[in-house]
């Protein structure tokens, strides 16, 4: 197997997930370059900064970054953005991770705080995550079906509520 099929072998495996989110969080990161004033002098590809350039960079590109529309990124996506980046510069074999690379410290503490602001600000939260049912709720549906229904010893009869 030559070197270019073992590379498309590997390009193959790819989640296209995983390739979608490393060219959004690559495309939102070089929109915020090109538009950003804390970014005036750094108009050039992610992967030709050294560490300690994009450490500063992301830095202000955390507390910065919004989406197309203006609004605030959600927390979950911040993270994917940045996992999302860090894949992309491990793969251009930059010899670094933003993630786990002691140099990118201080960019990893300001995308924490972001993450708070948010959190607090209520763009933390999962609102379609699933409740539990309380006792109360839970005794509530078991009586109204309870007293609805002709099929007294049927589970069905909790599918319909």
């Amino acid at each position: 197997m030559s070197e270019e099929e073992l590379d498309k072998s590997v390009e193959d495996q790819k989640s296209i997930n995983t390739s979608r989110s490393t060219q959004f969080a690559l495309r939102t990161c070089q929109t915020w370059f090109e538009q950003s004033e804390s970014a005036e002098a750094e108009k050039k590809p992610i992967e030709v900064h050294t560490k300690q350039e994009l450490s500063q960079l992301f830095k202000y590109f955390y507390r910065e970054i919004r989406t197309a529309k203006g609004d605030k990124f959600e927390r979950s996506s911040l993270k994917t953005i940045q996992r999302g980046l860090d894949r992309y510069l491990l793969g251009k074999n930059t010899g670094f991770s933003i993630i786990r690379d002691e140099d990118f410290a201080n960019a990893y503490k300001a995308l924490g705080a972001k993450v708070k602001v948010l959190k607090k600000s209520g763009k933390g939260n999962k609102p379609n995550a699933a409740q539990p049912l309380s006792a109360e709720m839970f005794e509530e549906m078991w009586q109204k079906k309870w007293e609805n229904t002709t099929a007294k010893h049927s589970p069905c009869q909790f599918l319909e509520y």
